[in-house]
């Protein structure tokens, strides 16, 4: 957050080096151009966060997320939300400097990533109840944990996350607040490199207090997810067991040199 208690943008230190210098932008009400989001439409949100573009037709880089794959009712809540009179986004004037990204990720976003379509038809909520479709959606639509957790930013496929090489087999390289590179856990139910040992319990310490089955903490900028409800941890945990299994032994120490 730029200013204290508002979103009106910040360095991403947490993005990859090689992407550049990222600043997030002030989502907040302001209402001056080039600010906060305040004279902007509903269909202005929506069609960001669907597509990835401005209203004016600019394309946002692959560091920042794109949800084709969330619900409407969803997507709804999202722009309700950045309307609402919460105070993260009440009016502020901060202005975040402009982003300086790569050569490399000028170059992805004209060559690997095109421009995503606006779906055509309504995207339904799947029913709660049948939780390997409800965990699909949670991990690709809501919660968008496959882009971390698969093998590299520069490779994800936003239409078909599943032909996303590495696909939540990790490797994945993240920066921590210290600066240092970590890399993204093996998510897939291989039972020795990924969490094919695991059972439903340690999943649901890990996302509510970042506790692993052996005991060691996972560490920034993995969040602690102690808002998901019961059932929808199960949901993501089912859906995981059906995701194909990947031998990928990842390095999980610090790397200061990356």
């Amino acid at each position: 957050m730029g200013e204290y208690g508002k979103l009106s943008g910040k360095l991403m230190q947490e993005i990859p080096k090689d992407f550049g210098t990222i600043y997030s932008k002030n989502i907040t009400h302001d209402n001056e151009k080039g600010k906060g989001i305040g004279k902007w439409s509903d269909a202005d949100i929506a069609h960001l966060l669907r597509t990835g573009c401005k209203p004016e037709g600019s394309y946002l880089p692959i560091y920042m997320p794109k949800f084709p794959h969330l619900s409407d009712y969803d997507l709804k809540s999202a722009i309700a939300y950045l309307r609402s009179d919460m105070p993260l986004v009440q009016a502020s004037s901060n202005e975040a400097p402009e982003s300086n990204p790569s050569f490399l990720v000028k170059f992805l976003c004209r060559v690997a990533f095109k421009k995503l379509g606006y779906p055509k038809q309504e995207i339904s909520m799947p029913d709660t109840n049948n939780l390997v479709a409800y965990g699909r959606y949670l991990t690709v639509g809501r919660y968008d944990c496959w882009t971390c957790h698969s093998s590299d930013f520069k490779t994800l496929d936003f239409v078909s996350p599943e032909k996303t090489p590495g696909y939540c087999s990790g490797g994945n390289t993240l920066i921590t607040p210290s600066g240092s590179s970590i890399f993204s856990a093996n998510i897939t139910p291989d039972e020795k490199t990924g969490i094919g040992t695991w059972i439903e319990e340690d999943f649901k310490n890990v996302m509510h207090s970042l506790i692993r089955k052996d005991g060691k903490a996972l560490r920034a900028p993995m969040l602690a997810y102690n808002g998901l409800t019961d059932n929808e941890i199960k949901a993501i945990w089912q859906y995981l067991l059906t995701v194909p299994k990947v031998s990928n032994e990842v390095n999980r120490q610090w790397d200061s040199k990356l």
